[in-house]
């Protein structure tokens, strides 16, 4: 069978917590060559493995470094990179235009504890991420719209399991919540990317369980890179853009 030098060598831990809902809210910047903005990410915990992450990241770390080396990863498919922006394949490691690696990390990635620490691993391609911050929903949700919290629920998961019948109530309060502010004191994360990696912390939590629900990460796309293609119109103006997935 064929390969396809196109795919993107996928690192994220969907074994231990999943996207259940994304809000986008980006510029378009025509003279630039570039989109840039932020996501708000709904995250959900799943059963497998309450610390999950390490291992994971620590071959996500490995093959990034073999790469710099100028090794080839077992499981890269190609040298080209696939973009998508989905659910768990939404941001990337930077690379420059004369293909070298550019890390971008919060300034505590580095820890005694880090072994100890969950991480949130996203796959993505050729965004720089600039900042990942805790939301603080709990000025939108805690409104009698919403279904009171039960016993070890979070407004998190009360928003996300409400009936299908409500759908719009729902959406419309996930557009709200996107917008809301960061949470108050250490509501900024520690994050890393490298080349096929978003990787995130936060300090003292070590399971998926315990991990933030609501994540705003924001970033930009590169002129010339893999996330976005810019392409002409009928009249050859050079006018639009357009994700490749």
């Amino acid at each position: 069978r064929a390969v396809c030098t196109d795919d993107l060598p996928l690192r994220a831990n969907t074994k231990h917590i999943l996207v259940r809902h994304y809000v986008l809210d980006l510029t378009i910047h025509f003279d630039r060559n570039i989109i840039s903005g932020n996501v708000v990410l709904f995250l959900e915990p799943i059963g497998a493995g309450e610390r999950a992450g390490t291992r994971e990241v620590a071959g996500a770390e490995a093959g990034a470094e073999a790469e710099a080396a100028g090794q080839r990863r077992p499981d890269s498919a190609g040298d080209g990179v696939k973009d998508c922006i989905e659910c768990t394949t939404i941001f990337s490691a930077i690379l420059d235009t004369a293909g070298r690696i550019l890390i971008a990390s919060s300034v505590s990635w580095e820890s005694s504890s880090d072994g100890e620490d969950f991480t949130l691993v996203l796959d993505c391609c050729d965004l720089s991420v600039s900042k990942v911050e805790e939301v603080d929903i709990t000025s939108v949700l805690q409104t009698d719209r919403v279904t009171p919290v039960s016993s070890g629920s979070t407004l998190a998961d009360t928003l996300m399991s409400m009936p299908s019948q409500s759908c719009r109530v729902q959406h419309q309060l996930y557009s709200q919540c996107s917008q809301a502010p960061s949470v108050q004191g250490e509501g900024q994360l520690r994050f890393y990317t490298d080349r096929w990696s978003l990787q995130v912390r936060k300090k003292g939590v070590v399971s998926a369980s315990k991990f933030p629900r609501v994540l705003r990460i924001f970033y930009e796309t590169r002129p010339a890179g893999c996330s976005v293609r810019w392409t002409h119109d009928q009249d050859d103006r050079f006018v639009a853009a357009s994700w490749i997935c």
